[in-house]
């Protein structure tokens, strides 16, 4: 138990805080009396204290700290949230490199407007997405949204990947999908939370047309190079604003963020169990092999050749040992033995997502995969991602060996 005077303040998750008799902010959201909420591990809630209260929080090493920057934080809400209101967009584009505050202010400003307005939210980056798990655009109509608390109503589109380069067209395909199901409700404005690629004019030019998707965008960025200003500014005159904090020691390494995707795949699994599929009995999409005939390659010489099919698209498959040497031929798809282990997939039931699995296998003679998931997922269609986590895969098997 502790008192809280009026102030700026942060949590670290992984936390759980009470508010009691209080009238504050949390995330943009008004707090009036007595609230919980709950910062999930890897994230952090910005709050506003308005009235001295109490409050306690768990666990024993978590702790509400003054947060130096909330006061600019906030101001920067109030001025993205007065413009989006006085001139009635349909759409918020947040663009920023990784660690600018992106999701921070973008949750700020929905939850603001949802006082007096119908908004929705997308976050589009797949590679830390706020809303489900990476590798899906996803969006929600939920109020108040807290960053990684996973909202009881969502929308989901998976891409396979974590980042946009390695299929931008699926990703824009997620967003623009995403956008369609959030406008046949009618909520106004959508605010898009993009992901933190933006070097290059490639990567701005995949915001753009986000932007482009609506028909009066306020485009919000930080982190930009002065070319790329002035291409948004020309593209989008009066439309923009521009924000900036100050550089924050200690934002997350590359590793840090691998480690945190892996807490939030694994969190997905509740009961993980063996399920195996066959492309005969259940639709699979984005499987590379098991889409045409198996075909004798004896006779081309080459030696290690586990698996061999002509699929679909008229292109020979070959599954093939890790040393074994094969030319670089046309028309020839060459696979390493345990390429399909640890890939994601996402499982659908009557059109929507139903979970998400882990390849274990692929069993070339009964012609079937072996994945993890939940144990009573029901699904009637499989999709097969680009993107890896054998470090659960690993994790999940040895549960599964235990239980």
């Amino acid at each position: 138990m502790g008192n809280l005077e009026p102030g700026y303040y942060k949590v670290r998750g992984p936390a759980s805080v009470s508010l009691d008799s209080c009238s504050a902010e949390v995330m943009g959201y008004e707090c009036t009396g007595n609230c919980s909420f709950t910062v999930p591990i890897g994230r952090t809630y910005s709050m506003i204290i308005y009235e001295r209260c109490s409050y306690e929080i768990s666990p024993l090493e978590a702790e509400v700290e003054k947060d130096p920057l909330g006061e600019h934080l906030y101001r920067v809400r109030n001025e993205i949230t007065s413009i989006a209101s006085e001139g009635e967009y349909d759409g918020l584009v947040f663009i920023g490199p990784p660690d600018s505050f992106k999701s921070t202010l973008s949750t700020l400003v929905y939850n603001s407007l949802s006082k007096t307005r119908k908004p929705a939210y997308i976050t589009v980056d797949i590679g830390q997405n706020e809303i489900f798990l990476p590798a899906f655009v996803s969006g929600t109509t939920i109020n108040p949204l807290f960053p990684g608390n996973r909202p009881g109503l969502h929308h989901d589109c998976f891409t396979g990947v974590i980042s946009p380069p390695s299929d931008i067209e699926k990703y824009i395909y997620c967003y623009l999908r995403i956008k369609k199901m959030l406008e046949l409700d009618k909520h106004k404005p959508i605010i898009v939370d993009t992901d933190g690629w933006i070097e290059g004019l490639a990567a701005l030019y995949s915001k753009m047309a986000i932007a482009q998707s609506f028909e009066r965008p306020l485009v919000v960025y930080t982190g930009l190079h002065q070319l790329e200003e002035r291409i948004l500014a020309y593209w989008y005159p009066g439309s923009t604003v521009k924000y900036s904090f100050p550089a924050i020691p200690g934002s997350k390494s590359r590793s840090e963020r691998r480690i945190h995707r892996q807490r939030i795949v694994m969190k997905a699994f509740n009961d993980p169990s063996r399920h195996t599929v066959s492309p005969d009995e259940t639709s699979i999409i984005g499987l590379p092999v098991f889409t045409g005939s198996r075909v004798d390659v004896s006779d081309l010489g080459f030696k290690g050749i586990i698996y061999s099919e002509m699929n679909s698209w008229g292109k020979l498959v070959l599954v093939t040992g890790n040393n074994v040497r094969i030319p670089k031929l046309r028309g020839v798809e060459r696979l390493i033995q345990g390429w399909e282990k640890g890939l994601m997939i996402a499982l659908y039931h009557k059109g929507t997502v139903s979970g998400i699995g882990l390849i274990e296998r692929v069993d070339y003679a009964r012609k079937k995969i072996v994945f993890i998931a939940d144990r009573n997922v029901k699904y009637d269609l499989v999709e097969v991602g680009k993107t890896r986590f054998p470090e659960v895969l690993n994790s999940l098997l040895t549960s599964i060996s235990r239980g």
